[in-house]
């Protein structure tokens, strides 16, 4: 879909971001947006509760939620918004799929603190949060998406403001976020320090009176993020990614703070709080991997809801997983999620979907044997192959594997014809083969 945006930047805004608490670290600069974002929300939308309302609501939960109660399985439907200006696909903003899927990948390491990769950290009060994230396949009127978890929208315009991308972008363009957890990515200023490159939309809390479903609220749920930070230069040959946050750990925090947890400073310092007692406190962000004591205490530098580089980044501790457990549990639109079917294919649909290439036939020696299906999402999935001769019987066995080169030698088989069969689960097709002299 494409559509035209032009709204001044908001005076609300820019005195906002100016009322930011600066960091003592070497530089002060507020790459994450969540405090702007919150404040401009809390202004459109005064009856969604303070922070000190949230906290109480979340601190009863957490209370109330057995240790063994965490869900063994856990697993949130993504769709990226890749918002674009005219560019074609795979360059500028608008990103090609792979970078898409590298930034899935890496939130899957980092949310599971998966072993040998940049995601596993071995701190004692380190935690595995067991969400897996997934590409939605389904679109909202039911229909199969060409590029799992990416709806690819030109803006009609080159540079979006937060203000922009409230009042105008996420309206016109969000999925449901009961049913899907909205990431759009976007260009946001031509210096990381003149901008942001990212924020997100804090969970709410339920009972809230005048929201009812909050349905003002979920227009603009979700994570935003400069695509120039969105996605791993590890994981593909992505050229638009910005060092030192070109590791995909820019959506890591984000989603983060859209599952509850707070900066590991509190937004404040010594006194604030993150309500997090296994996070050190913090006198403000930090910027690189350096050991920096504040507060009585060393900061937790290597924390996800810090301001390091992405190569610092490794840890989620087991409070902050404690507080995207009751959130997970209870709150609007994010307990939904779990039960969503939009990463589910119809058996059906993928079937339909597998296609089969067999040549050259007639063959003195080999055939080949390619298969593709752009529903299928199992890593090279392999498929029976098996050969029989006018009688019946079965003269050859092998696999075949989807994506990849497969040959068939039948070199040792006497001329004539035969039948060959590929299958798997719940696919068969069959093909004349003609062996000649």
């Amino acid at each position: 879909m494409g559509f035209n945006f032009h709204l001044p930047v908001s005076a609300f805004f820019l005195a906002a971001v100016s009322l930011l608490p600066k960091a003592t670290a070497q530089e002060a600069w507020e790459k994450c947006g969540f405090v702007a974002a919150e404040a401009l929300l809390s202004a459109n939308y005064p009856q969604e509760g303070t922070a000190g309302y949230f906290e109480e609501w979340i601190a009863e939960r957490i209370a109330r939620q057995p240790e063994l109660n965490y869900r063994s399985s856990m697993t949130i439907p993504v769709i990226v918004h890749v918002i674009y200006y005219g560019e074609k696909t795979g360059s500028g903003a608008n990103i090609p799929y792979e970078q898409v899927l590298s930034q899935i990948e890496v939130l899957n390491e980092d949310f599971n603190r998966m072993p040998n990769t940049n995601g596993y950290n071995t701190l004692d009060a380190g935690a595995d949060i067991g969400i897996t994230f997934c590409p939605a396949t389904i679109a909202p009127d039911g229909s199969i998406l060409d590029e799992p978890g990416v709806d690819r929208v030109d803006g009609g315009q080159l540079k979006w403001t937060m203000d922009q991308i409230q009042s105008a972008l996420k309206p016109k363009t969000y999925w449901d976020p009961a049913r899907y957890l909205n990431i759009w990515t976007v260009y946001m200023g031509t210096s990381r320090r003149d901008n942001v490159i990212g924020y997100a939309q804090f969970p709410s809390a339920s009972g809230l009176e005048g929201l009812n479903d909050n349905g003002g609220l979920a227009a603009t749920d979700g994570v935003v993020i400069d695509y120039r930070y969105f996605g791993s230069s590890e994981k593909g040959n992505f050229p638009n990614l910005v060092s030192p946050y070109d590791l995909g750990r820019v959506a890591t925090h984000e989603v983060g703070h859209w599952l509850g947890l707070r900066h590991i400073w509190g937004d404040g310092g010594c006194g604030a709080d993150d309500y997090c007692a296994d996070t050190p406190g913090a006198d403000g962000p930090n910027y690189d991997c350096a050991t920096h004591v504040s507060c009585g205490s060393r900061d937790m530098v290597e924390n996800y809801m810090d301001y390091t580089t992405d190569a610092c980044m490794n840890v989620f501790t087991q409070d902050q997983k404690a507080r995207i457990i009751a959130v997970l549990n209870n709150s609007p639109r994010r307990k939904e999620l779990l039960t969503s079917d939009v990463c589910d294919i119809p058996v059906t649909k993928r079937i339909a979907s597998t296609q089969v290439i067999v040549y050259p036939n007639p063959t003195p020696d080999a055939v080949q044997v390619e298969i593709s299906n752009p529903l299928e999402f199992e890593s090279a999935p392999t498929y029976d192959v098996a050969l029989y001769d006018p009688s019946g019987r079965q003269v050859l066995a092998t696999t075949a594997t989807l994506g990849a080169a497969n040959e068939v030698d039948l070199g040792a088989l006497p001329a004539g014809l035969y039948i060959l069969r590929i299958s798997r689960a719940d696919f068969s097709v069959h093909f004349k083969i003609i062996k000649a002299r």
